[in-house]
């Protein structure tokens, strides 16, 4: 008899438990939407919640967000935001298969297998970001109307995790098999690259002068320094890969340098001078300068990519100003 109300007591607390943590999460939820509403970036026609008594669930029906500066709006038939009973700060994102995506005034269908992404925040007052991730499967982008996509991936995977550093993230991601709208590259480089990525690798870290939390901020942390192990690209047969250190300025600049290694590196010259990159009577001393150089290093070409005062070169040749990676 006693273990039957020690059960039942246990039962009632933790019911009570689940109670009040679904309220909560309700209520932040309306309190966000409320806000979304006013500034015009979000909606819902209904907030439900559910998953008793293994979860905290919360479910969106007509979800909408957007962003009216930048000219994007996306809507779903529902989504749910869900976290577990026994870890109620990791949230959980489930998305549907098929969203609508508005960008420039062109409205997309947006396609998925399987779509999802969780949040991990820490137990502090501030709720620091310690861990996120993503993962899409069979994505697709079609034109309203249409069956053919205009952007297709077989697999999206991003992972951020906070490392021991203050305000420094670890991210690692990939995606594969992606497809361009035909003629992409011909039209925009004139470059003799057929319209699929076999497979782009990134792990980086990511220095920002503030951590990242859960609880409202004034403004985005910014970015402070980057650091790149391995960013990874096959094409067609065609490798390429890139690592370095690059500190952002206080005007978003880069400042450093990035050491691009290739096998492939006459074809990727070619490439270039389809493009416009390099002017087309600097390829035979370029060819000269890459073939010297490769052949001290089993025929793999390394040339640094450097920012500096707001320039970029590549090796020797110059390639005018350099990107602004995030304006303040």
């Amino acid at each position: 008899m006693r273990l039957i109300w020690a059960g039942l007591a246990v039962a009632g607390l933790y019911s009570g438990y689940w109670l009040a943590g679904t309220a909560l999460l309700q209520r932040g939820a309306a309190m966000a939407l409320e806000g979304a509403r006013a500034e015009g970036r979000g909606d819902a026609e209904a907030l439900q919640t559910g998953g008793f008594p293994a979860r905290f669930a919360l479910n969106l029906t007509r979800p909408e967000l957007a962003d009216p500066l930048a000219g994007w709006h996306w809507s779903a038939p529902s989504v749910q935001l869900w976290a577990p009973g026994w870890r109620p700060l990791e949230l959980h994102l489930d998305t549907p298969p098929e969203q609508q995506l508005t960008l420039g005034g062109q409205k997309f269908m947006l396609s998925n297998s399987l779509g999802t992404g969780s949040l991990r925040l820490g137990l502090a007052p501030d709720l620091p970001l310690t861990g996120a991730q993503a993962e899409l499967r069979d994505v697709a982008l079609r034109p309203e109307g249409s069956a053919e996509p205009t952007l297709a991936a077989a697999r999206i995977d991003a992972v951020a995790e906070l490392t021991d550093a203050p305000a420094t993230y670890r991210i690692t991601a990939g995606i594969t098999d992606v497809t361009l709208p035909p003629g992409t590259m011909a039209r925009t480089l004139g470059a003799p690259l057929p319209d699929k990525i076999d497979a782009l690798t990134l792990e980086a870290t990511l220095r920002l002068d503030a951590a990242l939390t859960g609880a409202t901020q004034s403004a985005p942390p910014r970015i402070e320094e980057i650091g790149l192990q391995t960013l990874s690209l096959d094409w067609a047969g065609r490798g390429l890969s890139a690592s370095g250190a690059l500190k952002i300025t206080a005007s978003g600049q880069p400042e450093g340098t990035i050491q691009i290694s290739t096998a492939e590196w006459r074809d990727w010259l070619d490439i270039a001078v389809a493009a416009g990159w390099i002017e087309a009577r600097r390829l035979p001393a370029l060819t000269g300068l890459g073939s010297y150089i490769a052949q001290n290093n089993g025929g793999v070409l390394k040339v640094p990519l450097a920012f500096q005062n707001g320039r970029a070169s590549l090796g020797p040749v110059p390639l005018g100003s350099a990107p602004v990676l995030q304006r303040q």
